[in-house]
């Protein structure tokens, strides 16, 4: 890798972990014009792909830890917030990315027979388990596409339990696709992961420091165990895997309960994970209308339509283009298309089709304030 770093792409010097987090742009234009992979796919292999849904900036000093975690609430109202408590203990901390670096790919995607690589969500402590075979991934050191070696001689087989997957399922949606569809409403990335982490951070909380959300938090850690000591002072990403896998089966238990209406959300955004309310819609009035007489259309000849056709495309293609490179454009292109959106179902399939085309859409997901106590039906 330095050999080919300095000698065919002139760039002496980066690490590893330079390239995984911020590599200089001249690299991976270099590496767009000799491998055709184009820049709007090599971007997102990297963390400063990911800036702002994941992170606000991969340099450290431009990294908030009160605004990314403490700007949001899920379980607990704001005023039980212990804030100083858990702070980071360096200044070079950053959302999801651990100091104690790991690599966690899943047995049954890691096959010798085809190609593989080790995805985001085994770099980073995002999720328990694999999204796509559903169990637990696990620590490995690893050379993609030729070697792996698991840390145990014989790779926990363990699957995720429901409420794990169902997490895991949310946050790779959050990645592949940008946005994440919540029981009330779809939510776009950037406020997911934040949602997610803020939630961790509120798990953490001493029980005598809850308030009325005691109870709730006791419940949740039954369910996964005992809770670890170090999680009461120390940031999730300063904790090592285990105690991160428990909390992230916290967080699982913690959603699976809210959408079941079973514990109380008394956060501002907690609302999101409870099942919507019942509502009665006045079921209106049938009204008679007389077919309006047909218009005379003058049919277009087959030229004409074939031209019109090739405007619409050429248009199409130049405002796809444009969307690519300037966020505001991205989001008139965004609301434009989404007016023939009826359901939430048709928005995230909208919104697939953007992230498929290579559109970021901006963070501008915002929630308007809800009371403090929010409890679903049930």
């Amino acid at each position: 890798m330095d050999a080919l770093l300095e000698h065919d792409l002139s760039h002496r010097g980066l690490t590893g972990r330079e390239l995984d987090d911020d590599p200089p742009p001249a690299l991976l234009e270099t590496i767009a014009a000799r491998s055709g992979v184009p820049m709007d796919r090599l971007r997102p292999m990297s963390l400063a792909g990911w800036a702002p849904w994941l992170l606000d900036n991969p340099d450290p000093k431009r990294c908030s830890f009160p605004t990314y975690v403490h700007q949001l609430s899920v379980l607990l109202p704001t005023d039980r917030r212990d804030p100083g408590v858990r702070a980071p203990t360096s200044a070079r901390w950053r959302p999801w990315v651990s100091t104690n670096h790991i690599t966690r790919a899943c047995p049954d995607c890691v096959t010798p027979s085809g190609p593989w690589a080790i995805p985001l969500i085994g770099q980073l402590p995002l999720t328990l388990g694999c999204p796509i075979h559903h169990r637990r991934l696990e620590s490995c050191a690893a050379l993609p596409h030729l070697l792996v070696r698991w840390e145990t001689d014989e790779p926990d087989t363990r699957a995720t339990t429901g409420p794990e997957a169902a997490l895991d399922t949310l946050t790779a949606q959050a990645l592949d696709v940008g946005a994440v569809a919540l029981c009330r409403r779809a939510v776009h990335a950037g406020v997911w992961f934040r949602m997610l982490r803020t939630l961790l951070d509120e798990l953490c909380t001493p029980f005598r420091a809850a308030g009325p959300s005691s109870d709730d938090l006791r419940r949740i850690w039954t369910i996964v165990g005992r809770r670890p000591q170090r999680v009461l002072t120390t940031t999730f990403e300063e904790l090592d895997w285990a105690a991160q896998a428990d909390l992230l089966a916290a967080a699982a238990v913690a959603i699976d309960l809210l959408g079941a209406g079973t514990i109380t959300a008394r956060g501002t955004h907690g609302h999101l994970l409870c099942p919507c309310p019942p509502t009665t819609v006045f079921g209106g009035r049938l009204t008679l209308r007389h077919p309006s007489p047909p218009h005379s259309v003058h049919p277009a000849s087959d030229d004409d339509t074939a031209t019109l056709w090739a405007h619409v495309h050429s248009s199409m293609e130049a405002a796809i283009t444009a969307a690519r490179q300037d966020p505001a454009t991205a989001q008139a292109l965004f609301t434009l298309a989404r007016n023939g959106c009826r359901t939430q179902a048709a928005e995230l399939r909208l919104r697939t089709a953007f992230a498929q085309h290579g559109i970021a859409l901006p963070v501008s997901d915002t929630t308007t304030a809800q009371p403090k106590t929010t409890r679903s039906p049930g």
